[in-house]
């Protein structure tokens, strides 16, 4: 049946909408669809409304590129404008083939989408792919890829390539009590000189399973949190000792721009400038990580000692 919810799907809606939380900071609505319930806080920054569809083309959201690999899919995108203009609309979709579409309208904050894969596979292409993609190319904030809980009232954050341990770190974290901001991606926005973290949704992956969303968590900090040190994950021998050294100037901006979720050959202005900010007003470390899970936790108690 089409978008049929299997029980663990619908235990999983049921839990998460059981917690007050926003997704990358706003409420999403969803309108036209029973088995997705909405995600509110009273703490969003605004509101998302996803109106489902039977069907439509993303030609009508802009210049339509070529099919590419996208979480092991083929997906292809529409865009209205360069990612660089400053001018135009932010109409934007995504097609996963044979399984699921999502325009972004540009406009009142308004999401068409249609699918055909289960209920499961749809809110990871929502919240995993798709909203990041979204809140960046709109330029309501610069989504990192990164990791990050929080730690004694500001966000610590974790930036490494793919498999670099971020979701392992924070997954230690979070079995240790403490609030999860982020897995694998997350918003940060600069307002009235404060750099913050906006959290993304409420889910780890301690292990990496494409196309899954994860493990849902009730300690996870919903909406913005002040940002209080950007840790880089360099990846040592098992038995190397651990290091954390703090990084500066170039070197901090190169490492920032290269975590960016979208990479670019040119930075935007707007990217450009609030990674300039993040350097300036946030510490920002190196930590060499022995690549062995047993020692894990000596990271962990490491890193909290290096914050307090």
């Amino acid at each position: 049946m089409r978008g049929h919810p299997s029980q663990d799907t619908n235990n999983k809606i049921l839990a998460m909408s059981s917690i007050s939380h926003s997704i990358f900071g706003h409420n999403l609505i969803f309108i036209n669809n029973p088995d997705i319930k909405d995600f509110i806080s009273f703490k969003s920054i605004g509101d998302i409304k996803f109106i489902r569809v039977d069907e439509f083309d993303i030609a009508q959201f802009g210049r339509v590129y070529d099919w590419t690999q996208l979480s092991a899919k083929d997906a292809r995108v529409a865009m209205s404008r360069d990612v660089f203009s400053t001018e135009g609309s932010s109409r934007w979709a995504l097609e996963v083939r044979d399984r699921v579409k999502i325009g972004w309208s540009g406009e009142g904050d308004i999401v068409y989408y249609s699918y055909t894969c289960s209920l499961d596979e749809l809110l990871f292409w929502i919240l995993h792919t798709f909203l990041p993609l979204s809140l960046d190319y709109s330029k309501k904030m610069s989504i990192f890829h990164a990791s990050g809980v929080d730690l004694g009232g500001k966000s610590a954050i974790f930036l490494a390539p793919t498999h670099g341990g971020k979701s392992t770190l924070v997954n230690a974290f979070v079995e240790r009590g403490y609030s999860l901001v982020g897995d694998d991606s997350m918003g940060i926005i600069r307002q009235s000189d404060t750099i913050y973290t906006v959290s993304s949704y409420p889910f780890r992956r301690p292990y990496r399973r494409v196309g899954e969303l994860g493990i849902l968590t009730d300690r996870y900090l919903s909406g913005m949190n002040r940002l209080g040190a950007v840790y880089l994950l360099d990846r040592a021998d098992p038995g190397d000792d651990i290091e954390i050294t703090q990084i500066r100037g170039i070197e901090a901006f190169e490492q920032l721009a290269k975590s960016l979720f979208v990479t670019y050959d040119r930075l935007p202005r707007e990217k450009m400038s609030l990674i300039i900010n993040i350097v300036k007003e946030t510490p920002i470390y190196k930590i060499k990580t022995p690549w062995n899970i047993n020692r894990v936790e000596k990271i962990v108690e490491s890193l909290i000692l290096n914050l307090l």
